[in-house]
């Protein structure tokens, strides 16, 4: 699924993409690519002007790793 929301990205379908990643959080909290997963999710999500959303996935974040860069 992380290669299948790249390649949407790629190809400009957004609104996919996301779909795929909110999947992907959902189904698999403790995969490995959560993380990179959880900030792509979000600045998708900024990007398509749903800052709500976009806010709570960047909280997930910060309440998960919140020592990271």
């Amino acid at each position: 699924q992380k290669h299948l929301a790249i390649a949407l990205d790629k190809a400009g379908d957004r609104k996919k993409a996301i779909a795929v990643r909110e999947t992907l959080v959902k189904d698999y909290p403790d995969a490995k690519v959560i993380q990179q997963t959880l900030l792509l999710l979000g600045a998708n999500l900024a990007a398509s002007r749903e800052y709500a959303a976009s806010v709570k996935y960047n909280q997930e974040y910060l309440n998960r790793w919140p020592d990271a860069p």
